[in-house]
Parts: C-alpha cells; structure tokens; sequence
C-alpha cells in the first residue's frame, strides 16, 4: 500500500517558448511566421490527501497542460491607401487531469464490497456530509481533453 504525505504542498512549474521570424519579402509585401509552445505541471492536493483526497474540483488534483500555436501572416500593399492581410493559425491544446489518488489506495482495499471503477479507480468516491464538508475524489476525473482550431 502505497501512502501519501497528507501534507503535500501545491506546485506549479510551467515553460514557455516562443519564435518569430519577419521577412520583407518586396517594397510591397512582408510575411512573418510564429510559433509557442507551453508545457506546465501543476499539483493542487485536496483537503485530505490519501484516499480520503477532498479535490473539489477539476482544478485541483494532478494536471499535465501541454499547448502549441502557429501562425502566419502576409500583408501586401496594394497601393499606399491599399492594404490587405492574410492570416493564418492554429493552436492546439492538450490537458490531463486526475485526483491525487488515483491508481492508488483503492477502497476496496479499506472497505470490503465497494465496487471500483478502474476508470476512476482511487480514493472513496465524493460523500457529501450535511452541513459540514465532504470527503472523496470527484467522479468526474481523471478526464483529458484536446481541443484544437
């Protein structure tokens, strides 16, 4: 059984990288191309910690959030009161996120005859106690989404 510090801190470690290139290609037109990349891990442990976890939400938890964008542009002068730009672009976004005890510290292995869900396996499922708080991991998560335009 693999146990958790109750007390873990939040981190948050992000990179980015940007490139640009202009070219004035004639008197008339110039083009430019750019691209950035973004890569960042970022843990928000819930109130609990361990298969008690407390995440109350999608932000919190283990989350891998990867992105890229490219663009190009090309403005030509038509005339010196003429003037028409073109651009293109397209971005790309990559996002993971889990509960902190997923894959580990299943229920079952605490609570005798609590089915698990491999797909949303670790910590008790979210119990809401009246008027005071909740325990558990949301069943939303893990969940991983990839938009892209």
């Amino acid at each position: 059984m693999k146990r958790r510090n109750s007390r873990a801190r939040m981190t948050d470690k992000a990179d980015s990288y940007n490139g640009r290139v202009d070219w004035v290609a004639t008197l008339r037109d110039s083009i430019f191309v750019r691209y950035t990349k973004s890569n960042r891990n970022r843990f928000i442990p819930g109130f609990y910690g361990g298969i008690a976890d407390g995440t109350s939400t999608s932000a919190w938890g283990r989350q891998v959030l990867k992105g890229q964008s490219a663009v190009v542009g090309w403005t030509h002068a038509f005339s010196p009161t003429l003037v028409n730009e073109l651009r293109i672009g397209f971005t790309r976004s990559n996002s993971f996120a889990a509960q902190d005890p997923v894959g580990q510290n299943q229920v079952d292995e605490f609570v005798p005859g609590v089915p698990e869900n491999p797909a949303v396996a670790g910590g008790i499922s979210q119990i809401t106690l009246t008027n005071f708080t909740f325990i558990g991991s949301p069943d939303f998560l893990p969940k991983q989404q990839v938009p892209q335009q």
